[in-house]
């Protein structure tokens, strides 16, 4: 059997020596394995090389961020980072967009029960001096003496005397990553529409120190809104979105997609918040889009899910003390914060004699047609905001929802 084996051995040996010799084929395999290897180490090195450029990238990426907001504090942790290290391998974070640039539906459903709960965990508190009923007809100029601060962690909803709820504070609505996700996102589309000076109601006719000018910094606005009447016009014919939205169409409805998250936060608090004017909001988009094909192509569910047509994004903005008399009385101004570290800042209401905490991530709501408002003095670095809303001049347009706006007398839209 040994020597069975060897004379094996010796056949296989005498082939293997007779195919490396045969027209030189031991040079042509051993050239090729060189080439192979050559490719191999060049790919490498590109691998190497571009591993590099990543990093260099990020790293003025990270330096163009600290530029702009400055040392972050300590960043508060996203929901799925504060899972127990125990369960991460049974729990799957849900990825966050579909590959069409949507949202996922099981991430959408996370956002659901996380708003509803930051909704249902809220603490009422009732301002005895304020009755919302009376100020609808004639605003109180009474100033509390005592002033309530809301700068912690609980959220809180206001509600006047006469039992209706005029004011909403959601802190951390918006959780780290997700934050730093919208600034980058605001980013890119300011890089592409430069924010504009004196273009909004709020900020026509007023000084130039109504924005806060610091270096590395931006200051301005950018109007978003979906649909609504210019100046002095009314019905259906004279609806439509701003010149801004028109002029920078592309950029707009991307930001706008990327924005999907931030408008669903949005819509469940105010669904959960206050549900009877959340389906007069929705009724009103649904007969909108009806009666106006233009605006069913802006605000069906795959352009843009926020229940209300106003948007902006004001950088650096000082909101002087105002009403929003175009508003409807019993429709909400929502206010959502974003940027990166500064001090002060906060939303104060003299007539209810309360001061809310307005940092990024944090969102609040207010009755901004009956209620007085403005932003106080901050300093540090960029601050966002970026108010949702809704017009009177909208709702008069689909009758059912117009009766209930009475007694409203609104101006029209800017």
């Amino acid at each position: 059997m040994v020597r069975e084996y060897s004379t094996r051995v010796r056949k296989l040996t005498e082939k293997a020596q007779a195919f490396m010799s045969a027209s030189g084929s031991s040079k042509l395999n051993w050239g090729k394995s060189g080439r192979l290897a050559s490719a191999a180490a060049a790919a490498h090195i590109q691998h190497k090389k571009a591993s590099i450029d990543a990093s260099t990238n990020q790293l003025s990426l990270h330096q163009l961020e600290k530029a702009i907001f400055g040392e972050e504090e300590e960043p508060l942790t996203d929901l799925e980072d504060s899972v127990d290290p125990r369960k991460r391998h049974i729990r799957r974070v849900p990825d966050t967009y579909k590959s069409n640039g949507h949202p996922t539906p099981q991430i959408m459903e996370s956002l659901e029960r996380e708003m509803t709960q930051l909704v249902n965990s809220a603490n009422r508190v009732t301002f005895d001096n304020f009755d919302f009923a009376k100020n609808c007809k004639s605003k109180t100029t009474d100033i509390p003496k005592d002033v309530k601060v809301w700068d912690d962690d609980q959220p809180r909803i206001a509600v006047s005397a006469d039992g209706i709820e005029i004011a909403a504070y959601f802190p951390n609505a918006v959780k780290s990553n997700a934050q730093k996700r919208t600034v980058q996102d605001l980013l890119d589309f300011a890089a592409t529409v430069p924010p504009s000076e004196h273009q909004t109601r709020m900020s026509q006719n007023k000084p130039d120190s109504i924005y806060k000018k610091v270096p590395n910094q931006l200051h301005g606005e950018h109007r978003l809104v979906r649909g609504w009447h210019a100046l002095g016009q009314k019905g259906i014919d004279k609806f439509g979105p701003c010149a801004d939205t028109v002029k920078n169409f592309n950029a707009v409805m991307k930001l706008k997609l990327k924005l999907q998250l931030l408008f669903h936060r949005v819509n469940v608090l105010m669904k959960t918040l206050d549900p009877t004017h959340f389906q007069d909001a929705q009724k009103l988009k649904k007969d909108l889009m009806d009666l106006h094909p233009a605006y069913a192509a802006l605000a069906n569910e795959e352009t843009d899910i926020l229940v209300y047509d106003g948007l902006e994004v004001l950088w650096n903005v000082w909101s002087q003390l105002h009403c929003d008399h175009q508003d409807p009385t019993f429709s909400w101004a929502v206010l959502c914060i974003f940027g990166g570290t500064f001090t002060g800042g906060y939303l104060y209401m003299p007539n209810l004699g309360l001061r809310v905490r307005m940092q990024p991530g944090d969102i609040i709501f207010i009755k901004g047609r009956v209620i007085r408002h403005c932003v106080e003095e901050w300093t540090g670095g960029q601050r966002i905001s970026i108010p949702i809303f809704t017009h009177t001049s909208v709702w008069k347009m689909v009758k059912e929802l117009a009766e209930r706006l009475q007694p409203d007398e609104a101006t029209d839209d800017n």
